[in-house]
């Protein structure tokens, strides 16, 4: 339940963000940021291959840790400091995990101890090579990318494992190829200005349109071919008639850019934008959007 880009096969679980596919899943945890190979945790971040770790930050191969970061392969750790498997239950158990106010109290030094008393890497880079970036894994020749897992070749792009040739997406993934301008794909050869669609190729400027080829200006479409402005043509009729668009576009500028922000049905606080890059209601209204 309440899962974002769970990738990795989990069980029973809630409240997760970032669970990576190439790594494993997660089994019994709840309110954990970018882990894999956890079971029975709660409240962790950058969690590998560890169990029953509650408020722990940057941990891997670690078990029954309470309150501690960037340990390595430790067992019975207590605010970083390591106790006897009894002394050790006896310290977990002076807390009432059952109140709520004691969780918010726990909740808020686990949030100090990540900001102020943990050691925090300029950047998660792993098993790459010619890459800048974060939370970056087993990528190669791609710069300002973020949330990447076994991309290559690729330019400013966010939450985007298995993309090759790529530029300008958010939220793309899963054998994502030649991709220009792009949010919510999954694979995608050759898609352009295309909003959340998936298994496309030669596609451009559509929006929800799902196994289909060749595509311009469609929206909602599935398992279609020379189709524009969701009307079928022939390929000749479909290909003499796209360029003609274009052209037309490239006159008015409009090609090349992705759907304008007039278009969306969204205000600006209602999106992903607003968490990256806030603005007031006058800021946003004044740039235009709703």
């Amino acid at each position: 339940m309440y899962g974002t880009n769970v990738w990795a096969a989990s069980k029973d679980c809630m409240d997760l963000h970032l669970v990576r596919r190439t790594e494993g899943g997660a089994e019994r945890s709840y309110e954990c940021i970018d882990t894999s190979r956890i079971y029975h945790s709660q409240f962790c971040r950058l969690l590998r291959d560890s169990s029953d770790c509650f408020y722990c930050f940057d941990c891997r191969g670690c078990s029954d840790c309470f309150l501690s970061s960037n340990l390595r392969n430790k067992k019975h750790y207590f605010m970083n400091q390591p106790f006897s498997k009894e002394e050790y239950r006896r310290k977990v158990e002076e807390f009432n995990l059952g109140s709520y106010k004691v969780r918010e109290e726990l909740y808020e030094r686990w949030i100090d101890l990540i900001k102020r008393q943990s050691i925090h890497r300029f950047a998660m880079i792993e098993k790459s090579t010619g890459v800048t970036g974060n939370m970056i894994f087993n990528s190669k020749n791609s710069y300002n990318i973020f949330d990447a897992d076994k991309a290559e070749d690729t330019r400013y792009g966010i939450i985007c494992p298995d993309v090759k040739d790529t530029m300008d997406g958010y939220h793309y993934c899963f054998v994502c190829e030649l991709n220009y301008e792009v949010h919510a794909l999954i694979h995608a050869y050759d898609v352009l200005f295309t909003h959340l669609s998936y298994d496309n190729f030669h596609i451009q400027y559509c929006d929800s349109c799902h196994n289909n080829e060749n595509l311009f200006g469609c929206v909602s479409l599935k398992s279609k071919k020379y189709c524009i402005f969701n009307k079928q043509y022939s390929e000749d009729e479909y290909g003499a008639l796209r360029a003609k668009i274009i052209e037309h576009m490239r006159k008015t500028r409009e090609y090349g850019e992705f759907f304008p922000s007039q278009l969306s049905p969204f205000g600006y606080n209602e999106t992903q934008g607003n968490i990256y890059m806030p603005l007031t209601k006058d800021e946003a209204l004044s740039k235009g959007f709703k």
